[in-house]
């Protein structure tokens, strides 16, 4: 759906890092329509939804779009929560009505 980072020889990037670098690109990639007050819904999603939607485990979702399966994705709570630096994606994308790229300008800043 995106295109990956190619790292450069010598690079290293933490899994938070790349995390936040993969979701901040998912989020700016014009690939994803935005939905509100749940992760998905159809082919619309949350902020949150998009970095599901990075992993590319289709199993993991919830049949109503609500819940996701961070776990059996692979993703490590910790590191999803610490990816958000204080952050509160949800009121972004949910009250506020934030766009993707406003939200990927909070992300990138908060690094």
């Amino acid at each position: 759906m995106y295109q990956e980072h190619v790292e450069t020889p010598g690079e290293v990037e933490s899994p938070a890092a790349a995390l936040r670098r993969r979701w901040i690109e998912a989020l700016r990639s014009g690939k994803f329509k935005q939905c509100r007050d749940r992760l998905k819904r159809g082919d619309a999603y949350c902020a949150y939804g998009v970095l599901a939607a990075t992993t590319g485990r289709d199993d993991c979702w919830m049949e109503d779009g609500l819940g996701f399966d961070w776990g059996n994705a692979g993703m490590d709570a910790t590191l999803l929560s610490d990816t958000v630096a204080g952050t509160d994606i949800v009121t972004m994308n949910d009250t506020m009505k934030m766009s993707f790229e406003q939200i990927a300008d909070r992300l990138e800043a908060a690094k």
